[in-house]
């Protein structure tokens, strides 16, 4: 059986915020450490055993509440993994609703930011079904899609929607790329490795600027 304070100090600590558990702990180790002196010598017991014995119900709450609070957080990232998976499930598989073009572009990480996929469409180079779109135009899955980026023309179908966007991997899944894009893209990758880089020289000094000026009369 507990002794009524202690009893409180339980009900107490198991609602307490964790900065008022660590306090309340101090505290009663510190009066503790005071009184120790005087009633162990009346007990007879050794000073550190004696202290042992005094701050053991509070450690015990206070390693309680750690336990506490770390089943609380693992089960919170369980939640948070599971509606995950609920999401990129609802997002690859099956018929997606509408949704906008730039919005689109950008959940399917086809563009850094939304902003950009936007400026993209409103630059007229983004075709759905062979016409060019604006950033309010929504696509649903058998749509197809010519992107232009750089000098590459890539030409996607939509398979799915994402709510958020999702990471590569799971992107992949929202799009199928024709064969003649990949082969285009392919194509242009092999062209850029042949031609290397540019050697532009290093920063011109002040006797380079000079000549140049001159040249310039």
């Amino acid at each position: 059986m507990h002794s009524g304070p202690i009893v409180i100090l339980r009900l107490w600590l198991r609602h307490a915020p964790p900065w008022q558990q660590l306090l309340i702990g101090v505290a009663s180790i510190a009066a503790g450490v005071s009184l120790i002196a005087v009633v162990g010598q009346l007990a007879g017991l050794p000073l550190v055993a004696f202290g042992a014995l005094s701050a053991a119900p509070v450690l015990r709450e206070l390693r309680g509440g750690a336990r506490a609070r770390r089943s609380d957080s693992a089960a919170g990232r369980v939640a948070a993994m599971q509606r995950d998976d609920r999401s990129v499930d609802s997002a690859a598989g099956g018929d997606a609703g509408p949704m906008r073009i730039d919005r689109w572009l950008w959940t399917a990480r086809l563009f850094k930011t939304r902003a950009l996929a936007a400026g993209a469409v409103r630059g007229g180079r983004v075709h759905v079904n062979g016409v060019a779109a604006k950033p309010s135009r929504e696509v649903a899955t058998g749509d197809e899609l010519q992107i232009t980026l750089g000098p590459v023309r890539r030409t996607v179908i939509v398979r799915g929607a994402a709510e958020r966007r999702v990471s590569a991997a799971q992107a992949a899944g929202l799009y199928d790329e024709t064969a003649e894009s990949v082969a285009e893209r392919e194509r242009q990758a092999q062209l850029r490795r042949l031609a290397g880089p540019v050697d532009v020289g290093g920063r011109p000094t002040k006797r380079d600027r000079r000549r140049y000026d001159a040249r310039r009369g």
